[in-house]
């Protein structure tokens, strides 16, 4: 079965206007922008509005206003598009993944995005990034280990992608990477910015990031979220506060989580944001499909092409059948056996088939009805509590549909 993954921008996205857009001002909309602006202490949406590049180069500005519109981008779309399996976000964007997978309110997250952008801006130490083209990765790590040195640090800051590495460190240390790479015929693109992101060198403001951090309630992600530092998932709500932390002095694996994603049947790969830039990142990848909700074209030709895929995407739905078909049965009642696992059983089959000639995907309602008779069907083979909460937790896990169901949250907490 075909899956989804739901991807999340960082900063570098924003551009002038970017709030231009219909669904941006909606009274939904307007509702998070202005509970943004209170916590903030200014009016972010006039700024996303309003300001130019040149003034959302600022990352006090810059953090908060990627990520709170790529938040209402997720409230827009969560509803036209299948439900993601999982989620993943590029450095900033892993805070909305969290967000929207349900691991941290909306208002912490903001508050922990804030104070992130104060520490990033206020680094006492000064340097540099750049991105790196058409150089191998690989070299591009042994030049950066050749060349690091006391006064002249340097490392790789991010795995963006085969052909994209970006380099981080002080200006002497990015400098003379930056003149090895174009001497291999590599393109190299400065960065605007201040600090080294993404570096040993940032580690002053990542012990005293932690501390925020713990401040913090975190739950585990109701899908699977993909760790910038690992490429594998947050298997616990713990391991959150120490991937974050080591996040702003690590390198980003995006090329990692990329291979994770792929490696587990992920077909659709959705950029949820402003702008393109993770989308542009896949461009050229076989087997996959890469789409932007920046884009109005990317998001009509992504619905085209889900419209002829639904019998072969993973959705609760197909979840549902596949889990009960495989759950042993403890219960030898004939009767009991046909009215709470067959009948159900036939209830979510027939709803699957309703979705697939409508060419359609299930609906908050659809999800609701086939939750319901899942749980028909773990009571009547008659597996124990301890297992009817574990494949609760399991569907809900593979199909991060956990936060349309608040019912259902609040019992398995």
């Amino acid at each position: 079965m075909k899956k989804s993954v739901f991807l999340f921008p960082g900063q570098g996205a924003q551009y002038g206007g970017m709030a231009g857009k219909e669904f941006l001002n909606t009274p939904q909309s307007i509702r998070i922008f202005n509970k943004a602006s209170a916590i903030l202490g200014y009016d972010l949406r006039k700024i996303c509005e309003e300001a130019d590049e040149n003034q959302l180069r600022d990352t006090l500005i810059t953090q908060p206003a990627v990520f709170v519109t790529s938040y209402i981008h997720f409230e827009h779309v969560k509803y036209l598009l299948p439900t993601a399996q999982f989620m993943a976000g590029h450095s900033l964007g892993e805070y909305t993944a969290l967000v929207c997978a349900n691991a941290i309110s909306f208002e912490d997250a903001l508050r922990l995005v804030q104070k992130r952008a104060e520490l990033m801006k206020n680094a006492t130490v000064s340097g540099t990034m750049a991105a790196v083209n058409k150089v191998d990765p690989r070299f591009v790590a042994c030049i950066c280990a050749e060349v690091s040195a006391p006064g002249a640090q340097v490392s790789i800051g991010a795995y963006n992608s085969n052909d994209q590495t970006v380099i981080t460190g002080n200006h002497q240390g990015v400098k003379l990477v930056s003149n090895r790479c174009l001497a291999l015929n590599g393109v190299v693109t400065p960065l605007k910015v201040s600090s080294p992101f993404h570096s040993q060198l940032m580690k002053v403001a990542a012990d005293s990031f932690r501390d925020d951090l713990h401040s913090v309630n975190f739950q585990k992600p109701t899908c699977k979220v993909i760790s910038n530092t690992t490429g594998l998932p947050f298997n616990e709500a713990n391991d959150i506060v120490d991937n974050l932390t080591a996040q702003l002095t690590n390198p980003i694996q995006w090329v990692q989580t990329v291979n994770y994603l792929r490696k587990n049947g992920v077909c659709f790969f959705t950029e949820i944001g402003p702008g393109k830039t993770l989308k542009n990142l896949l461009r050229g990848t076989p087997g996959l499909i890469a789409s932007s909700t920046d884009n109005q074209k990317d998001l009509n030709a992504l619905a085209d092409v889900l419209k002829t895929s639904v019998a072969s995407v993973a959705t609760l739905i197909t979840t549902c059948l596949g889990i009960a078909m495989s759950i042993r049965n403890n219960n030898n009642d004939i009767q009991e056996y046909q009215v709470g696992m067959v009948e159900p059983y036939r209830s979510i089959k027939k709803l699957q088939w309703k979705l697939e000639q409508e060419g359609a995907y299930p609906s908050p309602q659809d999800i609701r009805e086939a939750v319901d008779n899942f749980c028909k069907i773990l009571r009547t083979k008659k597996i124990g509590e301890t297992e009817e909460k574990y494949w609760l937790e399991t569907l809900f896990a593979e199909t991060g549909t956990l936060n349309l169901m608040p019912d259902y949250a609040e019992m398995l907490r």
